[in-house]
């Protein structure tokens, strides 16, 4: 069973935690018709899906403005190791992994990334590999009530976008995916079914 507001609410109260709330700093949505995905690839999707999160932009354009080609205004691909390792706690992703993600994500093949897919490629490494996009929900909650509030809205998020990958592979049954855009939304449905387990592990604390 999900978790409800009035449980979110019950364990800030009691300064208890939200886990894997952090996940939802960004949100990977789904069209409500799902035909509208065919003849995306994954790059595409990408660019009109991945909502990022005011809090979480204003990391990546930092990220941005650190390491664009002054010239082209865009990100070299050699850059984007850089990138992660300033992005990440845990620093660097190695070469091997990192290389997997950009396959991933359509943007193996690319030489430069404009900021939109720049913004939407950090998110998913954030997602796929710290399992999380930003730092406050997976502790104990501190601070004002409008950031403790906040923190609510994005487990309230992240609950909408577990629902909307639940079943997700039943669901494109009819819908003819190119394969990179597959593979993506496949990862994200591994991810969200962990965040559900997640979240119901959490309620019952």
């Amino acid at each position: 069973m999900p978790v409800t507001v009035k449980d979110v609410q019950k364990r800030l109260k009691h300064g208890g935690k939200l886990h894997n709330c952090t996940a939802q700093t960004t949100r990977f949505e789904l069209p409500f018709d799902l035909k509208r995905l065919e003849g995306l690839d994954a790059k595409d999707y990408l660019r009109q899906y991945a909502v990022v999160s005011n809090n979480r932009i204003v990391l990546y354009q930092r990220l941005f403005q650190k390491f664009r080609n002054p010239t082209t205004n865009l990100i070299e691909s050699r850059e984007l190791d850089k990138c992660i390792g300033d992005l990440l706690i845990e620093g660097n992703v190695p070469r091997d992994r990192l290389a997997q993600l950009r396959d991933l994500t359509g943007t193996a093949d690319l030489e430069q990334l404009e900021p939109q897919l720049f913004y939407a490629f950090c998110a998913v490494v954030e997602r796929l590999v710290a399992g999380k996009s930003a730092g406050a929900c997976g502790g104990t909650q501190k601070g004002s009530t409008q950031k403790r509030l906040g923190d609510l809205e994005e487990c309230r998020r992240q609950a909408l976008e577990s629902a909307d990958f639940a079943g997700l592979q039943y669901k494109l049954r009819d819908v003819n995916l190119k394969e990179g855009l597959a593979r993506l939304l496949a990862a994200f449905t591994e991810e969200a079914a962990r965040m559900q387990t997640g979240l119901k592990l959490s309620s019952r604390d």
